[in-house]
């Protein structure tokens, strides 16, 4: 009822009907319904398509990103964490902390495929975004760190490693390893 209101009085491309679709289908796929959910995946990014860039349209791209990695709908979710990234960076709608949790999304959804190589810049983004967001608040973005540090061991840079510890550790809590 209220996506109906929404699209009847806001509009489809509105950030809260979009929201509240990628919510519905959400609360579908949750209570085990995935076939009520699948309609509303190609129609939100159909309306997102034609979506001014916003700081809400950010947040509901990763939202539904999120969504359909956890899904393991990883060939769905890749293009929509670019297109909220693109975003971020074309036109600045964020405040940081969008474009550093979609940067370390993309960046585990392609560690997740063991595509090191591909996942390693996402998540220096992200390290890098979360580390002038919290200067001073290490453990707000130690997993992310950790997780830069295991793509790069998986690659073999153990240089890369220590420079990164240097860099981002200094006067910090030591990073755990994995």
């Amino acid at each position: 009822q209220v996506l109906a209101l929404d699209r009847k009085v806001l509009g489809p491309e509105h950030p809260d009907t979009l929201g509240t679709m990628i919510s519905l289908a959400d609360d579908y796929y949750a209570a085990g319904r995935p076939a009520d959910a699948e309609p509303l995946y190609p129609e939100t990014l159909e309306a997102l398509k034609q979506a001014t860039p916003t700081h809400e349209l950010v947040v509901h791209l990763g939202a539904l990103a999120d969504t359909l990695g956890h899904q393991g709908r990883l060939t769905e979710a890749e293009p929509i964490y670019r297109a909220g990234l693109n975003f971020c960076r074309q036109f600045a709608v964020n405040d940081g902390e969008e474009h550093q949790w979609l940067a370390s999304g993309l960046g585990a959804l392609l560690r997740s495929q063991k595509k090191w190589v591909e996942a390693e810049p996402f998540y220096r983004e992200a390290v890098t975004n979360a580390a002038a967001l919290w200067p001073n608040d290490f453990p707000k973005w130690e997993w992310q760190f950790n997780e830069l540090v295991d793509v790069l061991q998986h690659q073999g840079k153990t240089n890369e490693i220590e420079r990164l510890k240097d860099t981002y550790l200094t006067g910090r809590r030591p990073v755990t390893a994995h």
